[in-house]
């Protein structure tokens, strides 16, 4: 059985869930648009999630893979066309998704609503009530506060010496909502596939009152991608170093663009800030 391999391209258009998992492809109308004719690429099969008689797998990611098929052998009554991954230079895989789990649920749509339709009906047609009645019921209505217990601290942080000349960061409308929070960065990350750590450099210096967390995501044609997420970064503590994590996609060696997203909690209550920071314009370079 042959194992295909996927490939992550930097302009693919097209998010696919399947099976709860995610993956990125190209659009049968970007795919029509980059091939002219069918003499300009090779289509090596057709994968779904199930099946029987498969000739090989499209791997995805670790614990992440389609069954791949002759294109002839996908039923396209029971299966629609969805996208193009790559497998290598101009060879892809087209990819199918059940149409079944979508009738069924409309179907039960169905089923669902024309009982409670005709109750309804019945309800109408049977009240003796005059016509604008109005009945009311006092109901007691509790406030719950919300818990927000923070994050475990990031296992990379190290402790830092105060610095006044860290760069400060609030919301868009300049509106101290949280409580003053202010930071050091650099705007460049080096990822390392084999060693599956990212070096970069990051501070919450002791003069900001927030803790932090730092996720670090790649963009890639208008969608963003989450590679990496911290634990929580304490005021006077810093973070050079990052831990890969890869969930359903697949990069490759080359230089990306990124951005940094920063959330924030209060280290009394651990109240996570409803506003969020993004530094954006971050270089990321992707070495084996």
């Amino acid at each position: 059985m042959k194992e295909f391999q996927f490939v992550l391209k930097n302009d693919y258009d097209e998010k696919l869930n399947i099976d709860s998992k995610t993956f990125f492809s190209y659009s049968t109308k970007k795919f029509n648009k980059l091939y002219r004719s069918a003499n300009e690429y090779e289509l090596l099969g057709a994968a779904k999630a199930d099946g029987n008689n498969e000739i090989g797998i499209l791997v995805m990611s670790a614990g992440c893979s389609l069954k791949v098929f002759k294109p002839d052998d996908v039923n396209k009554l029971l299966f629609r066309k969805v996208g193009y991954a790559a497998v290598g230079e101009n060879q892809y895989i087209l990819i199918f998704k059940s149409r079944i789990p979508f009738l069924i649920i409309f179907l039960l749509l169905i089923a669902a609503v024309i009982p409670v339709w005709l109750g309804i009906r019945s309800l109408i047609n049977n009240s003796s009530e005059p016509v604008g009645q109005t009945v009311t019921s006092e109901t007691e209505i509790i406030s719950v506060a919300p818990d927000f217990p923070l994050p475990e601290k990031d296992e990379n942080l190290e402790e830092v010496a105060s610095n006044v000349d860290s760069k400060s960061s609030k919301s868009n409308n300049d509106t101290d909502v949280v409580g003053s929070a202010s930071m050091s960065y650099t705007l460049a990350a080096d990822v390392s596939l084999s060693s599956g750590s990212i070096t970069m450099m990051f501070e919450n210096p002791s003069e900001s009152n927030q803790a932090v967390t730092l996720e670090l995501l790649i963009q890639s044609d208008g969608n963003v991608f989450s590679i990496a997420k911290s634990g929580l970064l304490p005021s006077g503590t810093r973070l050079q170093k990052m831990n890969l994590k890869l969930d359903n996609i697949v990069i490759s060696e080359g230089i990306y663009t990124g951005l940094y997203r920063v959330s924030y909690y209060n280290p009394s209550t651990g109240e996570k800030a409803i506003v969020e920071s993004e530094l954006t314009n971050v270089k990321i370079t992707v070495t084996n």
